[in-house]
């Protein structure tokens, strides 16, 4: 069903996941598009993030950030169009990303936590991903924090989704001679249901961890998460590695 001027389409967190989210935790309806008073505008949200820390919004236990209430708006970040505006510096046709959105047709903002993006811009979707904050947290945890150096190694680790991609991207723009693309995956082939190491086949590594000369390079950097911890204590910077290693988390 597409979007319409007069629906504003919601998907709600009916209760919290027990293990993997499932369509009995989220809940749709549908409410009137919100009027426009003075001081906000209306966007139509025409992109939406899915991305992993959703999940924890989804618990009420301990985190960085509020959990999301239950029957709550879904979060997430949005590419949105402005459909009407009363806020100053906003109008009818501009195109901005939003992190206080959610899955929702319809926002309705007073302009916090929005950012304007150029309306021309011929891929703004791409501002949830490389050009927006999983690319920027890639791209500063890896040359902010590790700062690696021309021949250096970077291990990644969890290293499919959209921060880790840019890092490895970035690791070969920056000279990176050694560096390994781990990917943790279990295979459905194995009765027992194995966790296997393999290499990410669109980046060209020079060494899988597996095959690395012992002792590994000292001068080398790192990310080091879940099982790639036990690859980057072999690598790191640090004079006292452990797998708990965060030169560049």
């Amino acid at each position: 069903m597409p979007q319409t001027s007069d629906i504003n389409r919601q998907i709600l967190l009916e209760s919290r996941p027990v293990g993997a989210p499932t369509q009995a935790n989220f809940r749709m309806v549908e409410t009137p598009v919100p009027t426009v008073q003075a001081g906000q505008m209306l966007l139509r949200n025409r992109w939406m993030s899915l991305d992993p820390y959703m999940r924890g919004r989804m618990s009420d236990a301990k985190s960085y950030a509020d959990p999301v209430p239950v029957g709550g708006v879904m979060t997430c970040g949005t590419v949105s169009e402005v459909v009407s505006s009363q806020l100053e510096g906003y109008a009818a046709g501009d195109l901005v990303m939003c992190f206080a959105s959610g899955w929702q047709d319809y926002t309705l903002s007073d302009g916090s936590m929005v950012f304007r993006l150029d309306r021309n811009m011929p891929e703004p979707s791409q501002a949830l991903g490389v050009l927006g904050m999983p690319g920027f947290t890639g791209y500063m945890g890896l040359t902010d924090i590790g700062q690696p150096k021309v021949g250096e190694t970077v291990v990644v680790g969890a290293a499919t989704g959209p921060v880790g991609t840019v890092v490895g991207q970035v690791a070969k723009i920056l000279g990176c001679q050694w560096w390994a693309w781990p990917v943790v995956q279990k295979s459905a082939s194995t009765p027992s249901k194995n966790w296997v190491l393999m290499p990410v086949s669109t980046i060209k590594t020079r060494h899988s961890p597996r095959n690395w000369p012992q002792p590994a390079p000292r001068a080398s950097t790192c990310t080091s998460r879940t099982l790639a911890a036990r690859y980057s204590t072999r690598s790191c910077r640090c004079s006292t590695p452990t797998p708990a290693c965060r030169c560049a988390a």
